[in-house]
């Protein structure tokens, strides 16, 4: 609940996104289809809030 707070405390979403939760949602979505065309692989990048 913390981050959804931040999320939109910080518009980081805005223009693509009406809600943090659709920002979430299909950051979740990107991740999880990227991890299925890349199993091997793992995420250097890390987002700090």
């Amino acid at each position: 609940m913390e981050l959804l707070w931040k999320l939109e405390r910080n518009r980081t979403f805005t223009g693509q996104f009406k809600t943090a939760q659709e920002y979430l949602e299909w950051s979740f979505e990107n991740t999880d289809e990227w991890f299925d065309k890349h199993p091997h692989k793992q995420l250097r990048r890390y987002i700090d809030f």
